[in-house]
């Protein structure tokens, strides 16, 4: 299933603060609704500490994994839910390119257009079976 990649323009839905912080684990108080499992949310000021949401604590408040540095993430700093799994970008117009993680292009470069597709969709399949068919090169093996 490919889902686009978000607008980074379009103003967050759902947002929520920081009630503590303890090394990489987070826990974020979300007022209206509580963001989805394994949801991405943006926390800090510039939106650049990014979480994973891997449990609810209770009816307002998640907990997370911070997989970028939480230095000078603090209790009260925005947060927001983009609603959506952490996403890569798919297609031919990233052939040759480079990007980290988070599907931001190397060095700066201009961001690919295209669809996404989540890290860890849902049901439990596999991400890349969907997207990278299985060749044989001809000389006894296959990518997988």
């Amino acid at each position: 299933m490919v889902t686009p990649m978000p607008n980074p323009v379009e103003p967050p839905s759902n947002s929520g603060s920081v009630v503590s912080v303890r090394g990489s684990v987070v826990d974020v108080q979300f007022p209206e609704r509580l963001p989805g499992y394994l949801n991405r949310l943006n926390a800090g000021d510039d939106g650049s500490v990014v979480i994973e949401v891997i449990a609810h604590l209770n009816a307002e408040v998640v907990r997370g994994i911070a997989l970028t540095p939480t230095s000078g993430l603090a209790r009260g700093a925005p947060v927001a839910d983009l609603g959506h799994p952490l996403q890569v970008p798919v297609g031919k117009p990233l052939l040759g390119r480079m990007f980290n993680v988070f599907g931001n292009p190397h060095r700066q470069a201009r961001a690919p257009g295209g669809g996404g597709v989540a890290i860890d969709p849902p049901g439990g399949g596999s991400a890349d079976a969907a997207v990278y068919p299985v060749r044989n090169f001809g000389d006894g093996h296959q990518s997988d």
